[in-house]
């Protein structure tokens, strides 16, 4: 390039000054020039000598930013000699250039030429170490805008000289001029984003506390949005390289609590702070917690949250309001009504809970706050945190302030889901503090505290109903009370609190209070508002369920009220149609096969339903309401709830679904392959291209003959990158939620049905094989769970014609001899499909990084041995314990050892549920398989079992490592070299678990202790004295154990002296037995405990005829509650005191005598019907509720 002008050089620079011209048509002129000439040969020249000659800045400026966007083209043209001019130029100019943003435009330049000749350019990095140390602000400045630049567009070039740039980083970083600064935080951010995840960290880390500082510096003049960017690449930090932050991170912390707890900050900031924030608490919750700075940030967010300018109820309101204006318009209600789903919120959830925060609206300080809050509950240890929230809560509903009051439920109800072990053992002191306010008696003025206390009993009834129900006689009074209450939305929330609280099956309290609950249903029913209709319909599935068999008194109200509304056709209708669709299916639930048939036989229940799917289609085609689309969320709705009908009608009747099974299957298998679903390019898990697809047609080949797999299903075959991904297409469907439903509702007449399900049999392979392939976590999930239960309706329809129970061929069953038998075995049909399904189950849990599928594939496992037995899994066997070595080592719940805390709660947070999984599949396959699984190759994965075992890790999990242990043990038995392993890697890890403080984990190290003792038998018995002396303790309620201890250290040593009574002090052992009785929680071992004082007194044991009297009582006060043993378990408590009266007559009438008034009689004539004749078990019945809570409490008064 000569020194001269080059062609167009001078037009070039008069048109770049036409565009600052303020005339519309000069301006166009220029800029369709400057077009034109770009693109021709000698263009480059031009630009160049303007940005080194011209006077004129914007011009520099513009020649530098327009050969940004033409260098790549331009370098491939350039001969060695005019590249190497242009790299000096560039240096050059960079030098001189005294405009900042003329600098700014040639680093990127210069940067883009890096980016493909950075390694023939040593010049580059040298001008920027050489600037960074000017005494020039302004060079130093420069070195760091042209090292961004350079790390920002030349990623991979750059790598290898990253160490290198990071102490000039750090230099900018402590800059005492604030631009240079500024520039160093940029690129410290882009060297944050580039560490390898390789990397030695040592380089780095002095760069933290001093981007820290500088992040201060910008939020506290106006740069919120560097540090917003810092907050991302730390972001980056926090997932990939947290030994950085570990000497910055409470400074880190405290800076992050204050962003999100400025109103005044930035939006864009403040997310990006509270996404880091929460980053950090997921990622290290102990050492959040070690620092000491949760009780400051607990008390800073309920600040924020407590800061409301506006009323919470307004927007729920007004929500609630339009749906009496859709319903009577005609117009479908659409996404206020959905919001009203089962388990949901009030209309749109107003409570500050993270509204508008995933996505929808614009975040605010007190929806950001909220969400860190959650956070918190469910990752920061229980028993550390829990105090904290309860003492936070107490303070809040004590101020005068009705939106502190608020803030303080508010806090309750985001932290149930994580606190919810801690919250079901102080539950009661947590229900008074809610109630304190006197919200729901309607004396707090404050309308929103009501609000927010009924909310927040919903959201306890959500995740601790089963233990919240032993307070209904405190709670639901004034709750429903609230349904009449003027406001809607209170209306509409306290029924939302009762759906919840009386949506669980174990709810026993509740049928005390059926008839006010009914009455109150009866009348939303009757609401003048559609959305308390919609949530009366909802309330009385749930209702039903809480009421249980007792719903049968109010079934027939019940229906002839739900039956008027499964004709409706109206679209603003058909979500209420939906709804009490759902609700008769819990109908069915409560009262069961006999009472609901009759329902069945003389109404068209199931026509109706059927119509529910026609009309469902025909809005999803436009056929019914507009035509814009907006109809496609109400219908599947109505579809999503006709499917939960159906899965929760089919264990009712079982084989009885032959009625209607030809009618609803092949409207299943249409919806499951609708022209809905459509391909999308997406990146997925390795795994769901060719070799996942080989499996899935092999299992459907292998069952459908001529029904292979459709194409417009199957995945397409992607490639490996190397980076566990492949790139394929998956199938998209935008009714996600329905399809799921749908593939629930076929693993539950799968699972239910037996041979009326065979002739579709073909057809549910080819749905399940499908959907196995589909992008969304749960259908996925589904889809894996009904390949179980497909293989248990294979079996059942073997059993149902006869066919011989055989191993299939090639199958040789010498390494599955199973030791404890199938509940249905195996024929042709089963062992046809089994051995496929279980190959394509170990595959997905290989291949599958959803910890959720892969659960769903250790349950699927897990069924298919419980009913088929061990044949399918021989020749998968090695397969299956080697997915599971990787499950062990790679789903670990935390990768810090020291993040594992002694908590309880931490077991729903994600990945626990494939160890829950993993271990019930463990524990059946030894069950089945017995002994032989040893040598079979159980030998060589139990090391790999021991080394989990071993690690650091929560004492929940720990507690599903020994139950898991107890079933391998009781499964395995005296297998040659398993004693050995056992004793000698296994009693070590349940001596370390009886030692615990946790309750769980003690329960279940006594259970594995007492199962392995008693399997392994005789080269047990030196154990024995050394270990019954803690146990005995724990049985005599003398260490301070909980009930559920107490009873599981009873069975302990019941099952320990069956075994070695030879070397067990076996009256010290009765004595420690007898004060344990009754047992108070574990009801399942009173089989094993009342078992074994029936033998001993049989036996006429001397200490166990000395304490009759003892025995006698506890026998009697647990034959007079209505609940907790089963038939057979109460049998065998009235066994042990007959068995004492065999022996010792007169002792046992004296007991007897002694007895308190209020159950002596009852107890005497049990003794005298067994003696008369009478059944033992017919003779122990439990008696009626009233009868036995009166008993129960006179003898609870008068207890020796």
């Amino acid at each position: 390039m000569a020194s001269a002008p080059p062609v167009g050089a001078a037009e070039l620079r008069a048109a770049f000054l036409s565009l600052q011209v303020p005339h519309t048509e000069t301006v166009r002129a220029a800029e369709a020039w400057i077009k034109d000439f770009w693109m021709r040969k000698a263009s480059p020249a031009a630009f160049f000598f303007l940005l080194e000659h011209d006077t004129d800045d914007s011009v520099r400026q513009m020649s530098g930013v327009l050969v940004r966007l033409r260098i790549h083209a331009y370098i491939r043209k350039f001969e060695p000699a005019t590249l190497a001019h242009v790299k000096s130029l560039l240096l050059r100019r960079l030098a001189e250039e005294p405009e900042r943003p003329v600098r700014v435009a040639i680093c990127a330049v210069a940067a883009a030429v890096a980016k493909t000749h950075l390694a023939t350019w040593p010049e580059l990095l040298a001008f920027v170490g050489e600037r960074s140390s000017s005494a020039s602000p302004q060079d130093r400045e420069t070195a760091l805008l042209l090292l961004s630049a350079v790390m920002e567009s030349a990623v991979s070039a750059m790598l290898p000289s990253l160490p290198a740039a990071v102490p000039i980083v750090g230099r900018g970083l402590c800059d005492t001029d604030t631009k240079v600064q500024i520039q160093a935080l940029r690129a410290s951010t882009q060297a944050l984003h580039m560490i390898p995840s390789n990397a030695d960290l040592d380089p780095f880390k002095p760069l933290v506390p001093h981007l820290l500082n500088v992040v201060g510096s910008c939020l506290a003049g106006r740069h919120n949005d560097l540090a917003g960017d810092a907050f991302e690449a730390l972001h980056d930090v926090v997932t990939g390289h947290m030994g950085l932050l570990t000497e910055s991170m409470q400074t880190l912390v405290t800076m992050l609590v204050q962003v999100v707890g400025s109103s005044a900050m930035e939006v864009a900031t403040r997310d990006k702070a509270s996404l880091l924030l929460m980053d950090i608490i997921s990622a290290r919750p102990v050492a959040v917690t070690k620092m000491g700075i949760v009780p400051h940030m607990l008390a800073e967010l309920l600040k924020v949250t407590s800061d409301l300018d506006v009323d919470p109820m307004e927007e729920s309101r007004a929500a609630l309001l339009s749906q009496d204006k859709a319903a009577g318009s005609g117009v479908a209600a659409g996404s206020a009504t959905t919001a009203a789903t089962e388990g949901s919120g009030p209309a749109l959830a107003a409570m500050p809970l993270g509204s508008g925060y995933d996505g929808g609206g614009e975040t605010n300080a007190v929806s950001v706050a909220a969400r860190v809050l959650e956070i918190m509950a469910l990752h920061i240890p229980g028993r550390t945190y829990y105090p904290l929230v309860f003492d936070a809560v107490a303070s809040c509903l004590k101020n005068p302030d009705w939106r502190v009051r608020y803030a303080g439920l508010m806090l309750v109800s985001v932290s149930a889901d994580g606190l919810k072990t801690a919250m079901r053992d102080n539950l009661e002191p947590l229900v008074n503090a809610v109630l304190t306010p006197l919200a729901l008696s309607g004396q707090d003025s404050a309308r929103p505290v009501v609000y927010a206390a009924l909310y927040t009993l919903g959201k306890l009834g959500e995740h601790v109903s089963n233990f919240l129900l032993k307070h209904a006689d405190t709670i639901l009074p004034p709750v429903l009370a609230c349904l009449s209450d003027p406001d809607l939305l209170i209306q509409d929330t306290a029924g939302y609190a009762i759906e919840l609280l009386a949506d669980c099956e174990a709810a026993s309290s509740l049928p005390a209070h059926a008839d006010a609950l009914m009455a109150a249903v009866g009348g939303c029913l009757v609401s003048p508002h559609a959305a308390i209709r919609l949530r009366g319909v909802m309330l009385m599935g749930s209702a039903a369920i809480g009421i249980g068999a007792d719903f049968h008194r109010f079934m027939e109200p019940s229906v002839r009220a739900l039956m008027p509304l499964l004709s409706v056709t109206d679209p603003s209708q058909l979500e209420l149609r939906g709804y009490a669709t759902d609700s008769m299916g819990y109908i069915a639930r409560a009262v069961g096969r006999e009472a609901f048939k009759p329902v069945l036989a003389r109404t068209d229940l199931i026509a109706r339903l059927g119509q529910n799917l026609e009309l469902a289609d025909a809005l999803a085609s436009g056929g019914v309401g507009g035509a814009d689309g907006s109809e496609l969320g109400v219908a599947d709705t109505l579809r999503q709830l006709t499917f939960a009908f159906f899965a929760s009608l089919a264990p009712v009747l079982g084989d009885e679904c032959s009625t209607f099974l030809p009618s609803l299957m092949p409207v299943l298998k249409q919806f499951l392959s609708m022209a809905r679903v459509h391909y999308e390019d997406r990146e997925m898990p390795l795994g769901m291209g060719s070799e996942a697809n080989a499996s899935v047609r092999s299992m459907g080949a292998g069952f459908q003959g001529e029904n292979s797999t459709p194409d417009e299903f199957a995945a397409e075959d992607g490639e490996d990158d190397g980076d566990d991904h492949a790139k394929t297409a998956v199938m998209h469907m935008e009714d996600s939620d329905c399809r799921s439903q749908a593939m629930h509702m076929l693993g539950a007449l799968l699972s239910a049905v037996g041979p009326p399900m065979e002739p579709f049999l073909s057809d549910v392979i080819s749905m399940v094989a499908n959907n196995l392939l589909f992008y969304d976590e749960a259908v996925r999930e589904n889809a894996v769970l009904s390949l179980g239960f497909a293989c248990r309706c294979a079996a059942k329809c073997d059993a149902a014609s006869g066919d011989a129970v055989t191993p299939p061929p090639g199958h040789p069953a010498g390494t599955v001899v199973s030791v404890e038998p199938a509940k249905l075995g195996m024929g042709p049909r089963a062992s046809k499909l089994a051995p496929e399904a279980v190959m394509t189950l170990v595959e997905r849990i290989g291949k599958d990084e959803e910890a959720g599928t892969a659960a769903a594939g250790f349950h699927a496992i897990c069924t298919i041995l419980s009913d088929l037995g061990p044949v399918p899994m021989g020749p998968h066997l090695a397969s299956f314990l080697g997915v599971t070595y990787d499950a062990l080592n790679e789903r670990l719940p935390s990768q810090y050892p020291d993040e594992q805390d002694d908590d309880d709660d931490q077991d729903a947070n994600g990945s626990y549920a494939i160890f829950d999984e993993m271990y019930d599949a463990l524990g059946m396959l030894a069950r089945r398989a017995g002994p032989a699984l040893w040598a079979a190759g159980f030998d060589r994965f139990w090391p790999a079992y021991v080394t989990f075992a071993n690690r650091e890790r929560s004492d929940m999990d720990q507690a599903g490592v020994l139950g898991c242990l107890s079933d391998m043990a009781e499964g395995l038995g005296n297998a040659p070299g398993w004693v050995e392993a056992v004793l000698r890697d296994g009693l070590p890890l349940i001596g370390k678990g009886l030692g615990s403080s946790s309750a769980a984990l003690q329960r279940n190290s006594l259970v594995a202790l007492g199962t392995v003792l008693s399997a392994v038998g005789a080269p047990a018995a030196g154990v024995v004295p050394r270990i019954m002396p803690p146990v005995l303790v724990m049985c005599e309620r003398k260490a301070g154990c909980t009930h559920h201890v107490v009873d599981n250290a009873a069975a302990c040593v019941c099952r320990i002296m069956r075994t070695h009574a030879s070397v067990a002090d076996v009256p010290q052992a009765v004595r420690a037995v007898v004060a344990a009785l009754p047992l108070q929680e574990d009801h399942a071992e009173d089989t094993v405990v009342w078992g074994a004082v029936a033998e001993l007194a049989k036996a006429g044991e001397a200490t166990t005829v000395g304490l009759a009297n003892a025995i006698v009582y506890a026998a009697a006060v647990a034959l007079e509650a209505s609940s907790g043993s089963k038939p057979n378990a109460r049998g065998l408590i009235l066994r042990a005191v007959c068995n004492l009266a065999a022996t010792n007559a007169a002792a046992v009438t004296a007991a007897i005598a002694a007895l308190p008034a209020e159950i002596q009689p009852r107890m005497s004539a049990r003794v005298a019907a067994v003696q008369g004749g009478t059944d033992i078990v017919a003779a122990a019945a439990a008696m009626p509720a009233a009868g036995a809570a009166a008993a129960a409490a006179g003898a609870a008064a008068t207890s020796p």
